[in-house]
This record gives C-alpha cells, structure tokens and sequence, in this order.
C-alpha cells in the first residue's frame, strides 16, 4: 500500500512528533510511505513554549522521504501539499488532528483530495476537541471530519464525542495510546540519575512529565502531596517539563 502521513517529525519537539516519527518507521516496514511535514507548524503568537525545534536534532534523520513543505498559515502550501498528493497516487492519507487551529489548512487540502482524487483519508485523533475550549471548535472539526473516511480514537472520552460529530456511516476505531520505547536508551544509570536529582535510592518517584498547562492538572498532584506523604512517606515527585503556564504559583503552592 502507498500511503502519505501528514505531521510533524524531527526536528520538531513534542509528542505528536515523536508519535507520527514512531508511526512512520513502523508503517514503512510494510508500506511505501512518504511524509509531508511542515516547514512552520505554528506561528510564535500561538506558541508560548519557549522553543518549536530541538536544534540538537536538526541533521538527525529518523526517517526517509520526508518533504517538508506545509507552512499552517500559509495557503500557497496547502495546495503544494495537495499536488503531492495527486502527483503520489497514494491509496490512503494519514493525518494527526489535534487543533482547530489547523482545520482551515486541512478542510483545503481534504475537500481537493476527495474531489479530485480516489485516494482514502484516516484521521488519528489525539484529542477529538480541545482542551481549552471556544465556541468555534466543533464547526472546524465538522468542516475537517466530512471529508474523511476512518477514524482512530486513543480514549473512549473521545470516542464518544467524536460519535456525536459526525455520521453514523463513518467508521470509528478505539485504539489505546501506544507505549513507546524510544525514550528507554539512557546514557546515566538509575542510581547515578538519583544522585544528580538528590533522590535517595529507596525513594519511591511520581513523575509528571511533560508541557506544563493548566487542563493537565499539575496544581492538583502538588496539592495532593500531603496525602500521598502521609501514606508513602519516602515519595518524591519529579516534574520534568516546560512551563506554558506560570511557574510561580506552582512553586507557591509546593
């Protein structure tokens, strides 16, 4: 099967990229795959991490035939993307939903695709909505979702409100969030990472890991520490991530 993947990849940080990363390597084990990723994912008045790409990973090449040509809030891309695809022929097309924010950029590029090619259409779901919701949100999925035929959902949160969006003749699969096993390789032992993070060794660690953004509930761990202590005495909790919310009132409350 030929197939097209569009999301991001290396040198784009985040978990959508190492996901879609992951899901290339392991479809072009069986299938001709060909990535179209992005130039410019998201403008900087959208983003308030401190930084889109791992500039440690810029000539590190994960996969092969990787174009990057999508630009989100450039137009002239989305109908360069489209071309590809009908110069391509591929039987199906795989895209990462996530945002809104990228709806204008896929309902073009989808509603060329089912009018003037035979080619099929999957959409991963990473989230079905937003977390932080607006009033515009479910009319940019509907515009999105029309034009395509398969779903796959990681939770059976969204699954349900993905059924409440779009046709019963749709076809929906409920697939849990894979695990990877690309973050096992570490250049420290456990016990030398202990030392550096001033954990003793009998310690039991409660990870979060991640972007720091107010809907993943980080405030509410910190507040439940007490508790935790009071039953695990010798837990730590180790937060590893970059803060897109205000660090101080985090650092106030622990």
């Amino acid at each position: 099967m030929k197939i097209v993947v569009i999301g991001p990849t290396y040198p784009f940080i985040g978990g959508i990229s190492h996901y879609n990363t992951e899901l290339c390597k392991y479809l072009s084990k069986k299938h001709e795959v060909i990535l179209i990723s992005y130039k410019r994912r998201y403008p900087s008045f959208l983003y308030p991490g401190r930084e889109q790409i791992d500039r440690r990973s810029i000539k590190k090449r994960e996969i092969e035939n990787v174009e990057y040509i999508l630009d989100t809030i450039n137009p002239l891309t989305w109908i360069k993307a489209f071309m590809r695809i009908r110069e391509e022929k591929p039987d199906l097309v795989i895209f990462h939903w996530v945002t809104p924010f990228m709806a204008p950029m896929f309902s073009t590029i989808f509603f060329l695709v089912k009018k003037l090619t035979k080619t099929k259409i999957l959409a991963i779901c990473h989230n079905v909505l937003p977390h932080e919701r607006t009033v515009l949100d479910v009319f940019l999925a509907k515009l999105v979702f029309r034009n395509v035929d398969y779903f796959i959902v990681q939770s059976k949160e969204d699954l349900s409100k993905l059924r409440k969006i779009v046709s019963k003749s749709k076809i929906i699969r409920y697939n849990p969030h894979p695990i990877y096993d690309i973050f096992r390789v570490q250049s420290i032992s456990e016990e030398d990472a202990r030392k550096i993070l001033n954990i003793p060794k009998n310690a039991k660690v409660l990870l979060f890991f991640g972007y720091v953004r107010k809907y993943k509930g980080l405030m509410y761990l910190i507040k439940a520490m007490p508790k935790i202590i009071e039953k695990i005495p010798e837990a730590y909790l180790l937060i590893a991530g970059e803060f897109w919310d205000s660090k101080e009132k985090y650092i106030s409350e622990i």
